[in-house]
């Protein structure tokens, strides 16, 4: 019987090749992350819904006679955040007035992603309707310190159940920083695809002109296979030549931690040390017009997305967001108007970068995770890039003096996910050897 112990090492690609060949069952990998589950749930509390009976009914599937290797995701089970629908398991939105709600169909991904034989391992917590306030969940790195630290949000079940072993795998969602920031503070790969390129569909709306599905992982080429293989796409090039590095010096440096610098500085030695050609990017005064066209896209959005449970229940919602949907819906149009014609001036802004470069590297956080559950942190340094829908995949590469995870965002040309991902995952091979 394989261990947690045995599995963890695995790549995703290698693991779906034991199950196709035989030296390894769904069975066994469910019963090992399942031991995970109960020896650091009670402590993490990074699972909204987990529900062994619906996990027994999935791997009945495998019990038959079928053609493994038609499924590239054979026996891969992953975390769902609670702000898609699954349709045998109650999808809340991390909303107390959608306790037990119990959608009629899955998300347009998750049938997707059982077509291809993968597994429905539980919910995974998100704060409420994919904001600010937090749930439950704390960051698994808070158990080597002593001190509680946040996971981060809006994603923050699924940051953390990948951080410590839960499952290989979660779903996630940004609308801001939801991906990129939790992936940070809990030292995980954190993926953001190009705008667009996974279906929203059965996934509560926030802001569907930011709103992005995504994935986590413990490694580049983990989520690169998982989501290559939703859209039937090869997204890794194992093959693929050093890049051209635009470093992004603005905007905000000012603000980031001594910590962050540091490991930024270090990353950059690192890849000049190795041959690699970087090129200084400042974006100053356009990053913070961008920032700020990101938050009138989102609050105006997010008041009208939210309109029917503010209309009919506004006592079920938080005063913290019901302060920004009073925000948002006292945006103007033309502010709006405004917000959208920065955005294009931006995407064609960044768009001539990548004929200089072929990636851009800029801090995924101002610094570690913040003490204490009341915040999830500063999503600053991840709003122009959701903005501009450019994809972007965080790399963890360091530790605060604390010993909390640090690390930096690798952002790709628009629709350039797989070249995105390849510099990434040699990236990722390039700092662990250092």
């Amino acid at each position: 019987m394989k261990t947690l112990q045995d599995i963890v090492p695995l790549s995703i690609r290698q693991l779906v090749a034991q199950v196709q060949q035989g030296e390894i069952s769904p069975h066994e990998i469910i019963q090992a992350y399942y031991s995970g589950i109960e020896h650091l749930e009670p402590k993490i509390h990074a699972w909204k819904i987990l529900d062994p009976d619906n996990i027994k009914k999935q791997l009945s599937f495998f019990e038959s006679d079928i053609d493994l290797q038609s499924l590239p995701l054979a026996g891969i089970p992953i975390g769902v955040k609670d702000l898609i629908n699954t349709k045998d398991l109650p999808t809340a939105y991390g909303s107390a007035m959608y306790e037990g709600y119990q959608p009629k169909e899955d998300a347009q991904v998750i049938t997707r992603y059982r077509e291809l034989g993968g597994i429905i391992l539980g919910k995974t917590v998100t704060t409420e309707f994919a904001f600010l306030n937090p749930g439950p969940t704390i960051n698994p790195a808070s158990l080597n310190i002593g001190v509680t630290v946040t996971p981060g949000g809006s994603s923050s079940g699924s940051a953390a159940a990948v951080a410590c072993a839960m499952t290989p795998l979660a779903f996630a969602t940004q609308t801001a920083a939801s991906i990129t920031r939790p992936a940070a503070f809990c030292g995980v790969v954190g993926y953001k695809p190009t705008f667009g390129t996974l279906d929203l569909t059965g996934v509560k709306p926030l802001s569907p002109s930011l709103d992005t599905l995504g994935m986590m992982g413990l490694r580049v080429d983990d989520v690169a296979y998982a989501v290559g293989a939703l859209i039937n796409q090869e997204l890794m090039d194992f093959s693929i030549t050093p890049p051209v590095i635009g470093f992004i010096e603005e905007p905000l440096w000012a603000d980031i931690s001594y910590d962050a610098k540091r490991v930024l500085d270090l990353a950059k030695q690192i890849l000049i040390k190795n041959g690699l050609t970087v090129k200084s990017i400042h974006l100053k005064e356009l990053g913070e017009q961008l920032n700020s066209a990101q938050e009138t896209i989102m609050y105006s959005e997010m008041a009208r997305s939210l309109e029917s449970e503010w209309s009919q229940a506004r006592d079920q919602i938080s005063p913290k967001l019901g302060h920004f949907i009073e925000k948002g819906r006292a945006i103007h149009l033309d502010e709006l108007k405004k917000a959208f014609e920065q955005q294009q001036l931006g995407r064609e802004t960044i768009k001539q970068l990548f004929n200089d470069v072929d990636v851009l590297i800029a801090p995924s956080t101002l610094g570690e995770a913040p003490d204490g559950l009341e915040s999830t942190g500063d999503p600053v340094m991840s709003r122009l890039w959701t903005l501009l829908g450019n994809p972007t995949c965080h790399l963890p590469i360091g530790y605060s003096l604390r010993k909390l995870p640090l690390g930096l965002t690798v952002i790709g040309d628009f629709n350039k996910d797989k070249q995105l991902l390849s510099y990434a995952h040699l990236l990722e091979n390039l700092f662990s050897a250092s």
